[in-house]
């Protein structure tokens, strides 16, 4: 079987990447990333509601880092970082970008000191425009892509603390 793109003609594959790049223009990059702080900001309320409990008793302590990211379309601007500190450790929620092909945005979740152990999320946006959070393992061995929620969240934070305690 034939790949259909490697059937196109260079004009016809430049026409493509034109009619994308016409359709970049169109968006509204400053809106765009008015809503991807709005979603980190809902995403990390969420998550510190999830963990209320374990803050109140003193078993996490959670921060947020302003930091700065430069993305081509969207230019540069600042966005929390969320660090829970637990167990001496401390869990990193940290937004990479807006604008990837396949999601809405996308933020790394990991151990400081080790990202390749990290997981990501990615908001996926449902018919209605509501944020659909998405937990991308790639090292999974069944679904990479899982819906993301409190049970998987407090999954990876025992999973890490399992590594902890060998």
């Amino acid at each position: 079987m034939t790949n259909l793109k490697e059937e196109l003609t260079l004009k016809e594959k430049l026409q493509i990447l034109k009619e994308r790049a016409e359709a970049d223009n169109q968006i509204d990059w400053e809106a765009e990333k008015e809503k991807w702080l709005n979603s980190v900001a809902k995403l990390y309320q969420t998550i510190e509601n999830w963990l209320e409990e374990l803050i109140t008793e003193g078993y996490v302590q959670i921060t947020q880092k302003i930091i700065t990211i430069s993305e081509e379309k969207v230019g540069c601007y600042q966005i929390p970082q969320l660090e829970m500190a637990y167990a001496n450790k401390i869990a990193i929620l940290e937004p990479i970008a807006i604008d990837m092909p396949f999601a809405k945005g996308m933020i790394e979740f990991y151990i400081k000191g080790d990202k390749r152990g990290g997981y990501t999320l990615l908001l996926w946006k449902d018919d209605e425009d509501h944020d659909d959070w998405k937990f991308y393992n790639e090292r999974a061995l069944g679904p990479k892509i899982r819906p993301f929620n409190h049970a998987l969240f407090e999954e990876t934070l025992e999973n890490w603390l399992t590594q902890f305690l060998c």
